[in-house]
């Protein structure tokens, strides 16, 4: 009998040990090529946001350059520029209507609908010189809100949004134009 106790406690010990490395050295993204996200972001002007922004998002765990553009424009950007707009709208609807917002909605439309869009088509088509203009232009327009919000609502959190989707827009053509 004791013997037998010897060996349960002998076998527990060994799936204990051999099965430690296992339960408890997972990341949240097993297979994750940290070195490729890290290295595809150090080219982009806000590395920081970059990595943090891609490392958020499990499908860049086995992404490559181009699948991160595509997780950087459908996920990341896509998610916080109509984050912004349902702001937008949230504050028209409540009453708040000068005409800097009403532009901004506008211009965040075209961001999800139009830009966003043909950063797709874009890497979709091999296209990188599309893909990067329209993050160009996605810059420009929330810029654009950004000037006319100033000026009409100094102060407002929607400036701070903004600037964080032109960053964004800025790392997603980063990452577009290493692809050339």
């Amino acid at each position: 009998m004791k013997s037998l106790t010897s060996l349960a406690a002998v076998l527990i010990c060994f799936f204990q040990i051999s099965l430690l490395p296992i339960c408890h050295c997972r990341s949240a993204f097993p297979s994750m090529d940290v070195n490729l996200i890290k290295e595809t972001c150090s080219k982009t002007p806000k590395p920081a946001l970059c990595v943090e922004s891609l490392t958020k998002v499990p499908q860049s765990a086995r992404a490559n350059v181009k699948g991160l553009a595509q997780i950087m424009n459908d996920d990341v950007l896509r998610a916080k520029a109509q984050e912004v707009h349902t702001q937008i709208d949230l504050l028209i609807k409540q009453g708040t209507r000068p005409q800097s917002l009403l532009k901004c909605a506008q211009d965040y439309s075209v961001v999800i609908n139009d830009k966003i869009k043909g950063v797709d088509e874009g890497l979709k088509d091999n296209q990188t010189s599309k893909a990067a203009q329209a993050m160009d232009d996605t810059v420009s327009l929330v810029s654009g809100c950004n000037s006319g919000l100033k000026q009409s609502l100094p102060g407002t959190p929607l400036i701070g949004m903004n600037t964080n989707v032109a960053d964004l827009a800025t790392v997603t053509k980063a990452i577009v134009q290493q692809l050339s």
